[in-house]
């Protein structure tokens, strides 16, 4: 039997294995490139409870898909077979996971983007809520043309002035 040297993808597979075996005991977590996730999606009631509450009363959808998901992976579900009942891909869930796990539902909301700031602040945005909100006023002829004319034509019927 001829001696044949070790193969050294294999060699660096069972180091990253040792390096995560090594880590899990402080995160529980195992994160392998190239290898299968062994990862406990149980939620402890706490974090049952938040993500119900994300779920219904999030004012951010994409907070409440995301919490959806992370809900199916504590139900059980694998992350490909979530993937697909949310439409998106198996990495998403697992990256929506992750970011759970680090900072609980606020880790589920959209991150910053790069790019121009926003012109209109928060106030603005209030006022401008407020004015679309309110019902139009009915302008008739005598505001345009002065109290002297006596039409009956309103701007809610959408009819020229006679």
């Amino acid at each position: 039997m001829s001696w044949r040297p070790l193969n050294v993808s294999i060699v660096m597979n069972w180091s990253k294995l040792f390096q995560a075996i090594y880590r899990m005991e402080a995160t529980n977590e195992v994160e392998l490139e190239g290898m299968s996730r062994r990862v406990n999606f149980t939620l402890n009631d706490e974090q049952r409870a938040n993500l119900e509450q994300a779920i219904n009363y999030s004012e951010h959808p994409e907070v409440r898909q995301r919490a959806i998901a992370v809900r199916l992976l504590h139900l059980g579900h694998k992350p490909e077979a979530v993937g697909q009942m949310v439409a998106i891909t198996a990495n998403t869930v697992w990256t929506w996971h992750r970011r759970f796990r680090q900072n609980g539902v606020a880790g589920l909301q959209d991150q910053p983007k790069s790019g121009r700031k926003r012109k209109a602040d928060a106030r603005y945005v209030r006022l401008l809520e407020q004015l679309l909100k309110r019902t139009p006023p009915a302008w008739d002829c005598q505001l345009r043309s002065g109290p002297s004319t006596a039409c009956a034509c309103t701007w809610k019927s959408r009819r020229r002035c006679c």
